[in-house]
């Protein structure tokens, strides 16, 4: 197909996306001929500039912070190739599947000065379940970390607990598109462990409360945590379905 077609085809598309998502869509589904993008930078020296991304002329974020996600965009149903910048330094990931109702978010990861950046991408359904649970898929965006830890074990124990006891894992390779689960609503102590040692803690205070009001579909993330703030190496992101991310750290719930 030409070029040029292809490009009028592509905007034309696009404006009726943005025309759709005016019109209507919720937190777990996307107007019709649409699917949800994001983006989380997890580039641990990415500079002040953070991280700039395109997707189409029509759907771009700029200056991402490292540790943060962006919001949510509603790209056409599609196959896509998203083109990354990250301290003037180029880089692309290819396939991204945009299906209807359902959430893209690429994840980020690496160094730039040791030329280990790229990124991945996380499918998830937006359609929430029932009653006051909540959906969350458990991610490992984490470089650095990977290289001793390949697979992170996710514990969910209530808020006050004196550690994981019989708490049952969930497990999440790096760079992979994992499974999401449902929880019931509450305050949680999350624990992250290479398999047998604790890596992050999130803290014996109220716990961490979720899902984040008017919220019920989430991702969390490990993150590198260069320097290791807070006493951990990694670092969690919590991103939810109404565009919305918060990084926790490490003792800080």
């Amino acid at each position: 197909m030409n070029g040029k077609l292809w490009q009028g085809i592509a905007g034309l598309v696009g404006a009726i996306a943005f025309g759709l998502a005016a019109c209507g869509g919720g937190n777990n589904e996307t107007p019709p001929l649409t699917g949800a993008f994001r983006i989380a930078n997890g580039i641990g020296d990415s500079d002040v500039n953070g991280l700039d991304v395109r997707l189409l002329e029509a759907f771009q974020f700029n200056a991402i912070a490292f540790g943060y996600g962006s919001g949510i965009k509603l790209p056409p149903v599609g196959s896509y190739t998203a083109d990354f910048d990250i301290n003037g330094q180029p880089f692309t990931v290819q396939h991204i599947q945009i299906t209807h109702n359902d959430l893209s978010t690429v994840l980020t990861y690496g160094s730039v000065a040791a030329a280990t950046y790229n990124g991945f991408v996380a499918y998830q359904s937006l359609t929430g379940p029932a009653s006051s649970d909540f959906a969350v898929q458990l991610l490992h965006s984490a470089y650095q970390a990977s290289l001793a830890a390949p697979t992170l074990s996710y514990y969910f124990v209530p808020a006050g607990s004196p550690g994981i006891g019989s708490a049952t894992p969930t497990t999440a390779p790096f760079a992979t598109s994992t499974a999401t689960i449902v929880l019931p609503a509450g305050n949680y102590r999350i624990f992250v462990t290479n398999g047998s040692t604790v890596l992050y803690d999130s803290g014996a205070g109220a716990g961490v409360a979720l899902p984040p009001t008017g919220t019920n579909v989430l991702q969390l993330a490990a993150l590198d945590a260069p320097g290791s703030p807070n006493g951990s190496a990694i670092s969690l992101l919590l991103l939810d379905n109404d565009g919305g991310g918060a990084p926790l750290l490490n003792g800080a719930h």
